[in-house]
């Protein structure tokens, strides 16, 4: 929806910005195109969400919207968030920057997705000051009506070498129809192996 909006408490900027969640795997989204959602590092490497309450404001119009962010953690580091993302036609762009006080958690990360006929796809890389990088893709398809597939692979580079976490997995929903749907995944996460099946409902 267009226009300004302010938020205030547990939010989370990043976890606002277009293409945060794309690549979403199982009922609960146990796996994200951005390897650091589900590596421990919740929402880009940014505060622990339950200590850190942010103070945030974005505007949005004609397919463009930009935020800005800012937050002090528990320790009185405090950080600035800005993020603007750009929807045109079937694609969108997407940019999140962090500035603070511990630097080694200062990150730019660019995601770009959308849809090519039946196809979709999503994108990301970041590039953290602490000399790590985050990389990962995703794409989905829909084997019938009811029926969506998805897989994603994801690369967190810590900058040793032979140490990097690689992830790969794949997931399905199938649509039951009146707002309940089937979710499940299976996954190789950092190594070990996961999966789960469950009911989604959206009413």
């Amino acid at each position: 929806m267009d226009g300004l909006n302010i938020g205030i408490g547990n939010v989370s900027l990043a976890e606002e910005t277009a293409g945060y969640a794309a690549g979403s795997l199982g009922y609960t989204g146990f796996m994200y195109v951005n390897p650091r959602a589900f590596n421990g590092d919740v929402a880009q490497g940014l505060w622990n969400g339950n200590t850190d309450g942010q103070i945030l404001v974005t505007y949005s119009n004609a397919g463009l919207t930009i935020g800005a962010a800012t937050s002090d953690n528990a320790a009185g580091d405090q950080r600035n968030v800005f993020a603007a993302s750009y929807a045109f036609a079937d694609y969108t762009v997407a940019v999140t920057m962090q500035d603070s006080d511990d630097r080694d958690q200062d990150f730019t990360s660019l995601y770009f997705g959308g849809k090519i006929q039946s196809i979709g796809f999503g994108l990301y890389a970041d590039d953290y000051k602490n000399g790590t990088n985050g990389y990962g893709v995703t794409a989905s398809f829909s084997a019938s009506d009811a029926l969506t597939i998805a897989v994603t692979a994801t690369l967190l580079d810590d900058g040793v070498a032979g140490n990097d976490d690689e992830s790969y997995g794949i997931g399905a929903n199938y649509n039951l129809g009146g707002g309940v749907s089937v979710g499940g995944g299976v996954a190789s996460l950092n190594g070990s192996n996961y999966a789960e099946v469950g009911l989604v409902f959206n009413f």
